[in-house]
């Protein structure tokens, strides 16, 4: 909120996102309401910055306990779409997933079976993907990420599955896929140029999987022999 002078007399003015609109003439009623805006805006920052220094104390405990299992990356990939919830149809699945697991069921994997260097999000294609900014603008998932995550992100080429990092991480989206094959879903194409695109077709995992699979950089702990015949495959502990 501001105060504008307009033709010698002063008005009070709230601005969201890039649209203005007067709330009237000063007055008794427009300074009450001004004053108890920017009173209410120091509150939430000073309570912010206390929660702040809470969260990295007991960011730092966690840490030291080997609790911290979420990649930091993963983490705030999460925490954008939680900030849109009610709009974004999208669940992380995958690897990751498994780190929700230990904490529900107060349990640990053992560190082979949580080790992935992308998150998986499944896109609930039925309805398309509608993110808004803090100016209240839309923005498409890449552009999201870009921005709150890491401007590192970007695609490998147009209408790509993921976005890759300058250290490699990724981010994926993936949807069911459809049926019959040949039905259109609301969801199934990019929100815009530049965007992230879901993708549903198995060969493109495999030909993936392949891909890290054979890659000098990939952890150790993430390559798994497949078991002979009629042995057991390995279960993590829990």
């Amino acid at each position: 909120m501001s105060w504008r002078e307009r033709n010698g007399t002063r008005y009070l003015y709230r601005k969201i996102g890039k649209v203005e609109h007067s709330l009237g003439k000063h007055s008794e009623d427009t300074e009450a309401r001004y004053a108890a805006f920017h009173s209410a805006q120091d509150r939430n920052a000073s309570r912010l910055s206390d929660l702040a220094e809470e969260m990295n104390t007991w960011a730092a405990i966690l840490c030291g306990l080997g609790m911290g299992r979420l990649p930091l990356t993963a983490a705030r990939v999460l925490r954008e779409i939680r900030a849109h919830e009610k709009l974004s149809p999208l669940r992380m699945v995958g690897t990751n997933a498994l780190c929700a697991y230990e904490a529900l069921g107060s349990v640990r994997f053992k560190d082979g079976a949580t080790a992935t260097g992308d998150i998986d999000l499944l896109q609930d294609d039925r309805r398309r993907l509608r993110l808004l900014t803090e100016e209240i603008e839309p923005i498409g998932l890449s552009k999201l990420i870009q921005k709150r995550v890491g401007n590192s992100f970007e695609l490998r080429c147009q209408n790509d599955l993921r976005l890759t990092n300058s250290k490699g991480y990724m981010v994926e989206l993936i949807r069911p896929e459809p049926r019959p094959i040949y039905r259109s879903t609301p969801g199934a194409n990019p929100t815009g140029a530049d965007e992230i695109s879901p993708a549903p077709d198995p060969k493109f995992w495999a030909t993936h999987k392949i891909w890290l699979s054979r890659r000098e950089d990939r952890d150790p702990w993430q390559i798994r022999p497949r078991p002979a015949p009629g042995a057991h495959a390995h279960r993590p502990a829990v």
